[in-house]
């Protein structure tokens, strides 16, 4: 815990660039959950033929 607590800070010191940053590795990391998620949703191309009850 000592040793992230002065990387903290120093982030803390600079706001501007550790927003920055922040906001850029949270868009980046939702850029990555978006394409893995498109890539397991898709599905064949046939679409599951639907039960129909006589």
């Amino acid at each position: 815990m000592s040793a992230t607590a002065p990387a903290l800070t120093v982030l803390a010191a600079q706001p501007p660039w550790g927003l920055a940053f922040g906001l850029l590795a949270l868009a980046a990391l939702l850029v990555v959950l978006g394409l893995v998620a498109l890539l397991r949703g898709r599905r064949p191309a046939v679409p599951p033929t639907p039960r129909e009850t006589p």
